[in-house]
């Protein structure tokens, strides 16, 4: 399926070590070791260590690059393998339960094969990212970073270099929601796993189909199917919903942005311009504000809102056991809550999702997840209460009035 070796990219004459397609697509390369230091001859050798380091070096000897993943036990019966999935794993098989000791899916460049995992292994620290290349000629880091943010709700972000350029929203039970990506899908099928050892997304192809994603030097995501037919890639774009608004946070704290709307902010419900005359220009940056200020002591109730890929939830709170009515609970009682909303839209939708402090990059889509945002009291007109336990809640506002 797979092949390792040495290589030269387009018109480049630097050489690299790499993996790349067998039998179709010939020259695809998956990962490069050496993406940063390449040779500049015609030399060069791969070497595994008695300790399980895998080795580059260049004809004078020199080491170049190295996976250091030496291990210092002893004895060490060390072993390399390239598997069918395009995995580089380097085993230790001095005992009976072989250890793995290193390996290329633990370090991804700019495709994401199926069985990889995209995401953070907490016990371990290694974070799984995605770099696209330079250029066709040139396999070292790209200007993007595409990497999944386990602080609060783990959700997909692209940076360049310290600015975060897009946001693929939160996992929804489904898919992370802003992501051009439909599951369930006939030929793949996807997972989020979040525990105390580890946070990741990961894919599996479901028929023959030969499949990968790949991060192009431009940012853009694609999705790419082997056609036997033509003996070309078929390619389907699956970047996040949100690039089409222009960038992260482009309408500010409690703004929300349409990609169809020009002006394309907007505040959303019981929210108002932070500044006017900016808004009338066309610029929303400076977000929006509350028209009426919440009072934690004299009661808030909640305003349902769907059609918008979630805010920003490095600034939540989640529990994927509670009820939506105990997630309206536990927010009623935070004054720093902002919203609440489901995590999981499967089955009718479970789990709590709390947002604190200020709402931002709220992007308008075709989602029809329910967003509950906390108003006043004062600013719930009758009937304008959507949250599950609106009807008791009005009767506490009478007894609260009296």
């Amino acid at each position: 399926m797979f092949e390792l070796g040495f290589f030269s990219p387009g018109r480049s004459k630097n050489r690299y070590v790499g993996i790349w397609y067998k039998k179709i697509s010939t020259g695809t390369v998956v990962w490069v070791a050496n993406r940063e230091t390449p040779i500049t001859d015609k030399s060069g050798m791969l070497e595994l260590s008695r300790h399980g380091n895998l080795l580059i070096r260049s004809g004078d000897n020199t080491v170049i690059w190295s996976s250091n993943s030496a291990i210092s036990m002893m004895p060490v019966v060390v072993v390399v393998q390239l598997l069918d999935t395009g995995n580089l794993v380097v085993w230790d098989r001095s005992t009976k339960n072989e250890c793995v000791i290193w390996q290329s899916f633990d370090h991804p460049g700019n495709t994401f094969l199926p069985g990889m995992k995209f995401g953070k292994d907490l016990a371990t620290g290694i974070e799984r990212v995605m770099i696209p290349w330079k250029s066709v000629d040139d396999p070292s880091p790209g200007e993007y970073l595409h990497y999944l943010d386990t602080n609060g709700y783990p959700q997909m972000f692209v940076r360049k270099g310290s600015v975060v350029r897009w946001r693929y929203g939160p996992w929804n039970g489904l898919k992370f929601q802003g992501l051009r990506m439909e599951n369930p899908n006939p030929i793949y099928s996807v997972q989020f796993v979040s525990n105390e050892k580890e946070i990741y997304y990961t894919y599996e192809i479901t028929t023959s189909v030969v499949q990968r994603i790949l991060v192009l030097p431009d940012d853009t995501a694609v999705h790419l199917r082997w056609m036997d037919q033509i003996h070309d890639w078929a390619v389907h774009s699956i970047g996040a919903l949100t690039e089409s608004c222009g960038g992260y946070g482009l309408c500010g704290p409690y703004g929300s942005c349409s990609p169809n709307r020009y002006p394309p902010c907007t505040c959303i419900a019981g929210f108002m311009p932070r500044v006017p005359d900016e808004w009338d220009r066309g610029i929303g940056s400076s977000g929006c504000e509350r028209k009426r200020d919440l009072d934690c002591g004299s009661g808030s109730g909640f305003k349902r809102i769907s059609g918008v890929i979630f805010p920003d939830t490095r600034r939540s709170w989640y529990n994927q056991s509670m009820t939506l009515e105990e997630c309206e609970m536990a927010c009623s009682l935070k004054c720093n809550c902002t919203a609440y909303a489901n995590s999981d839209i499967r089955n009718g939708g479970s789990g709590c999702l709390l947002w604190f402090d200020e709402l931002i990059d709220t992007t308008e889509s075709d989602d029809k997840q329910g967003l509950y945002i906390k108003l006043a009291a004062s600013e719930l007109v009758a009937g304008n209460d959507d949250s599950p336990s609106s009807l008791n809640k009005k009767k506490k506002y009478i007894q609260w009035c009296f």
